[in-house]
Formats: C-alpha cells, structure tokens, sequence
C-alpha cells in the first residue's frame, strides 16, 4: 500500500438511519448511512455496537441489511464456540426488522 502524499480531505455526512435500545440491558445497536456529494463511494451502511460506555463499528455493507449482516458474522466470528455466540445482538436486530 502506497502512502498517499498531499492529503486532500473530503466531507462526508453520517445519519443514524436506526437504533435498536436493549429491553434487558444497556446500549443498543445502531446503524448509520454514510454518503458524500465528494468523494467517489457510493453510500454505505455501518453497524455499531453501544454497550454504554464505548460504540464501535461490527459491520459495514452497501445496504443496512448487508452491514447487520457482516456485523452478525464478525460477532460469531470473534465468540465461535462460546457462550456469547447465542447472545448475537445483530442477529436479534435482524430478526427485529427482517422476520
């Protein structure tokens, strides 16, 4: 990978498009569009995690169906084989708004 010399930024606009709040627990699952008239990308979809004291992206995916969904196999990916697999908070999400 080449370091790009004579950075140029670019503005992009970020909407919180959903937000899923726990019923048992705190935080919640987000997803959010990213668009910008600047740059070359086509909007895409980012899936956080908020468990209250931090937020961090799962999934990114060109519609919030693709991101929810990257973000469930990032999740199984990291707990296979442990307790956590069963809690996938993406997987309840999708479930949520895809049943």
């Amino acid at each position: 990978m080449k370091k790009v010399e004579n950075q140029v930024e670019y503005k992009a606009t970020i909407k919180k498009i959903y937000q899923y709040d726990f019923p048992d627990a705190d935080g919640g699952v987000m997803v959010y569009e990213v668009s910008s008239d600047e740059l070359p990308l086509s909007t895409f979809f980012i899936v956080s995690l908020d468990d209250t004291s931090t937020e961090l992206a799962w999934g990114v995916g060109d519609t919030p169906q693709a991101a929810l969904r990257a973000a469930e196999e990032e999740w199984n990916t990291l707990y296979h084989d442990t307790p956590m697999q069963e809690k996938n908070p993406f997987l309840h999400v999708i479930k949520q708004l895809y049943s």
